[in-house]
C-alpha cells in the first residue's frame, strides 16, 4: 500500500484523519475528489472534513471534483467553490432533488471535462472555457437561449451531450418555433460526438439546425415523439 497512486481517490464524507491519511500517502500527485452531500442538521456548527483539503495547498492537486447532493446547505457549497482548483479537469455536478435546479458558479477555464446534471450556471458569469473538450448537460431547466450561449464559449468542444429532462418546457420557454427567430448558429469546429435527447422532436430540429460541425461523425438522437415526426436517429 506504499504507492500513492492508491491513495488518490478519497472522499470527503470521510472521517477527517481518513482524508488526512489518503492526503498524506497520495503525496503529489493528482488527486480526485468525490463527495456526496445530504440536508445539513439544522443548528450544526462543527467543522467539515474537507477543511484539510481546502485550507492547504492539498487544493491545488484536486483534478477531478465530483459532487453529488440532495437539499444542502447551498452555504456550505459555495464555499467550495471559492477555494482555486487550478489543475481541475473533470468537474461533475449532480442535484438529486427532482424539485428545482440550483443556480452554482461556474466551473475554472481551465476544465477540460463538465458534467452539469440539474444544476443551472448563472448566466450573468459565463466566459470562454478554451480547453473544455467534453460537455454533459441535463435538466428541464436550461433555456435554448443558454445553451447557446455557453456552447460559443466552447471553441475546443469534441463531446456534447444535451437531455432536456423536462415535458413542460414550451411552456417555460416558448414554443421552439418563436426561439429560432432569435437565434444564430453555433459553430463547433472540433466537435465530433453528438448526444442529443428532449422530449418533442421540434426542440431537437432547433439544436440540431444551429449546430454547426463539419467534422462530426457520431450522432445519437432520442425524443419522446420523434416516431410520429419523421425525425429518426
Amino acid at each position: 500500500m506504499r504507492t500513492p497512486e492508491l491513495w488518490t481517490h478519497l472522499h470527503l464524507d470521510w472521517p477527517a484523519y481518513v482524508i488526512n491519511l489518503f492526503l498524506e500517502k497520495s503525496g503529489t500527485r493528482k488527486i480526485a475528489v468525490h463527495f456526496t452531500m445530504f440536508a445539513v442538521t439544522p443548528g450544526w456548527s462543527g467543522k467539515w472534513p474537507y477543511d484539510a483539503l481546502l485550507e492547504t495547498e492539498n487544493s491545488e492537486r484536486v483534478e477531478t471534483l465530483d459532487i453529488s447532493f440532495c437539499q444542502p446547505d447551498m452555504g456550505f457549497l459555495l464555499n467550495i467553490f471559492r477555494h482555486t482548483f487550478s489543475r481541475l479537469r473533470l468537474i461533475s455536478l449532480q442535484y438529486e432533488d427532482l424539485d428545482g435546479e440550483p443556480e452554482l458558479p461556474l466551473p475554472p477555464s481551465t476544465t477540460r471535462s463538465w458534467i452539469s446534471r440539474n444544476v443551472r450556471p448563472p448566466r450573468e458569469s459565463f466566459r470562454t472555457f478554451p480547453e473544455l473538450t467534453y460537455l454533459e448537460i441535463e435538466g428541464g431547466m436550461w433555456s435554448h437561449s443558454t445553451i447557446f450561449e455557453l456552447l460559443n464559449l466552447t471553441p475546443g468542444l469534441e463531446d456534447l451531450n444535451i437531455y432536456l429532462s423536462n415535458e413542460d418546457r414550451a411552456a417555460i420557454f416558448g414554443r421552439p418555433a418563436l426561439a429560432r427567430e432569435s437565434m444564430a448558429p453555433v459553430h463547433l469546429p472540433s466537435l465530433k460526438k453528438l448526444r442529443l435527447q428532449s422530449w418533442n422532436h421540434a426542440e431537437m430540429s432547433l439544436l440540431l439546425e444551429f449546430i454547426e460541425a463539419p467534422y462530426l461523425s457520431d450522432v445519437d438522437i432520442g425524443c419522446e415523439d420523434c416516431r410520429n415526426s419523421g425525425l429518426t436517429h
